[in-house]
């Protein structure tokens, strides 16, 4: 071979030490790296090199660490290639199973897709980050009517959007709100699929009205337990509130916005974020914290510097809306899913980490 300026060439003065002495250097080299000098481009220099001391074992035994340490490598390529191919196998039965998920059309299908899935966990999820496409999963089935069966002996959600509608209707004509602005009707080809018995098809302008926070900048907070909802989340916390009871916030602007969360008891919404208001007889309140997750409302952000989202792109989205009382089954079911995600999350977590106190237990006993 031939090497450029780029390389330190060490050669043993004898050739039997060269393997043992690759060995070693592999070993040092974060130490080797951090003698590095220079700015732009950094150098070991060669009398750095010639002062690294290196414990020289007899030359038989250099021979049998460099044979131990293949040996030893060539296991843990065996070991990596196995966890590889459980791992491809892994991914395979996952997809298999979030498909057949995915692709249940009644509550009874899913059901049994579910079942499949929760028993079978184990063989399915490896790490924490497998579990987020199951908890998404469980909310889109949730909204999207496949999660619970639907009786038919409920009021039709047809009946709840009507009188949505007259509440409204009597709010603009106590002037207490603005007249919502006309939007687009919903046509069949709209639906993205046949609806469950019972469930609307609506606008989220339909159904709900959102508005801005009050601003209050950082330096302004005073000490306080009242959490602030900016357009992130919480932003701190503040002693006054200026919602009372638990309300659902929208992120505005920022990385995050569109996130919901629903507040506590009271809280203090900036105008990064939104409040949102909706008939509250008509409409289950954690059915549509649950609905507006579903929605991915960042989605629809402005490509700017800032992120940003506005009533006017969240009003025309569509939405399904079922029965009141399928409304809180959903939730229940959902939520329920959702919990033994969490758990299975909190296990794996536990595992990973006992893993790693073990493997760096392990590497300290060959230290």
């Amino acid at each position: 071979m031939a090497t450029n300026q780029g390389f330190k060439s060490c050669v043993p003065y004898s050739s039997g030490m060269s393997e043992y002495i690759y060995l070693y250097l592999k070993k040092i080299g974060p130490e080797i790296d951090a003698a590095a000098t220079g700015t732009t481009f950094k150098e070991v220099s060669g009398k750095e090199v010639a002062l690294i001391p290196i414990p020289v074992p007899p030359l038989p035994e250099q021979r049998r660490i460099a044979e131990q340490v293949d040996e030893l490598m060539a296991l843990l390529d065996r070991l990596e290639a196995a966890q590889g191919s459980r791992e491809a196998t892994r991914q395979a039965l996952r997809a298999a199973a979030l498909s057949a998920l995915r692709a249940a059309d009644d509550p009874e299908t899913a059901q049994s897709a579910w079942t499949r899935t929760r028993d079978n966990f184990s063989h399915l999820v490896a790490g924490p980050g497998d579990i987020a496409p199951l908890r998404d999963l469980a909310l889109q089935l949730g909204v999207g009517g496949r999660l619970v069966p639907q009786h038919s002996d409920e009021e039709p959600a047809a009946r709840l959007v009507e009188r949505i509608g007259a509440e409204r209707a009597l709010l603009v004509k106590k002037k207490k709100i603005r007249q919502p602005k006309r939007l687009p009707e919903i046509l069949d080809e709209d639906l993205p699929f046949e609806l469950p018995s019972g469930w609307a098809a609506v606008r989220l302008g339909d159904v709900i009205q959102v508005s801005s926070g009050d601003n209050l900048p950082a330096k302004k907070m005073k000490t306080g337990s009242v959490p602030v909802y900016g357009g992130n989340g919480v932003a701190g916390f503040h002693d006054e509130a200026n919602v009372e009871g638990q309300t659902i916030v929208i992120g505005r602007v920022g990385a995050l916005c569109g996130n919901v969360h629903l507040t506590g008891e009271s809280a203090w919404v900036t105008d990064n974020a939104f409040v949102v208001s909706f008939s509250r007889e008509n409409l289950n309140r954690d059915f549509l914290v649950l609905l507006l997750r579903a929605a991915k409302l960042g989605r629809d952000n402005k490509a700017t510097a800032q992120p940003v989202i506005s009533g006017r792109r969240i009003y025309p989205r569509m939405v399904l809306i079922p029965p009141l009382d399928e409304q809180q089954r959903i939730v229940e079911k959902v939520t329920e899913v959702i919990a033994l995600c969490d758990r299975l999350e909190v296990r794996l977590e536990r595992a990973r980490d006992t893993l790693a106190s073990f493997s760096s237990s392990a590497v300290a006993s060959f230290a």
